[in-house]
């Protein structure tokens, strides 16, 4: 099951929306026996004014995700028939791979789309590697993006 923590980071990473953190904050009231107070102040104003407030008013702070992490949940997501899905994951892996560990095989692929699409101006050819390479990680991404899943109890 997923942590309030972790539906944090995936909304200050753009990966989910408001509305969506606050319809999760919805379940996960309903789901518990005791829910804490922090869901309902989630539930009620919504994770922007909540992570505005002092750290000991709001407690729960978004846990940072790594590039691999953030790889990996995007990468579940990508739908490879949409244009503009492809076109968005492969500008976020090539722009945010730079400086990590090139011995990680998500970091190696984020830099091949940097290739593309930095050193050859290659925008069709980065949408082609995504589209042949990303399904060979996803097993791998499913792995590591599984903290971050919403699933049913």
């Amino acid at each position: 099951m997923r942590t309030l923590e972790n539906t944090l980071a995936l909304w200050v990473s753009g990966l989910l929306s408001s509305e969506e953190v606050v319809a999760w904050a919805g379940k996960e009231v309903a789901r518990l026996k005791e829910p804490p107070t922090e869901l309902f102040d989630l539930l009620t104003d919504g994770p922007e004014k909540c992570l505005k407030r002092a750290e000991f008013e709001f407690p729960p702070r978004p846990q940072r995700l790594s590039y691999e992490q953030a790889f990996s949940v995007r990468a579940l997501s990508v739908d490879l028939n949409l244009e503009q899905s492809v076109w968005q994951f492969a500008d976020w892996a090539a722009r945010s791979c730079i400086g990590e560990d090139l011995s990680n095989p998500v970091v190696q692929f984020g830099y091949q789309l940097d290739h593309y699409l930095d050193d050859c101006q290659d925008k069709e050819g980065a949408k082609t590697l995504v589209r042949e390479g990303l399904p060979s990680l996803l097993e791998h991404c499913k792995a590591i993006a599984a903290p971050y899943a919403e699933t049913e109890a």
